[in-house]
């Protein structure tokens, strides 16, 4: 038999900034990661991996401060998932 468990977070205030600015960097990373994505493929025909971007990661945290304040496992795991949504959604698209 499995069991669950449920855990309810109370965060003090200094714990909130820290998770609102994790959050708001993943949101970022997604959103120009997409964006990058989208761009080689419009602009050249070719597909960004994981590994590619993973790469690309490393220049963007010497020019971005919010990316050094946040773990680079979370921020791979951002560009998993980024990699994991567009393989599904690639699959997905009816062809005509």
């Amino acid at each position: 038999m499995k069991t669950a468990y449920k855990f309810r977070l109370y965060p003090n205030r200094q714990q909130e900034a820290q998770l609102a600015l994790t959050l708001d960097t993943c949101r970022n990373l997604w959103n120009k990661a997409l964006a990058d994505r989208k761009n080689a493929w419009e602009r050249e025909g070719i597909t960004r991996s994981y590994e590619d971007q993973a790469a690309l990661l490393v220049f963007e945290k010497q020019s971005n401060p919010y990316l050094n304040a946040v773990h680079s496992q979370v921020e791979q795991d951002v560009l998993r998932r980024l990699q994991k949504f567009s393989r599904q959604a690639w699959e997905s698209e009816p062809s005509d």
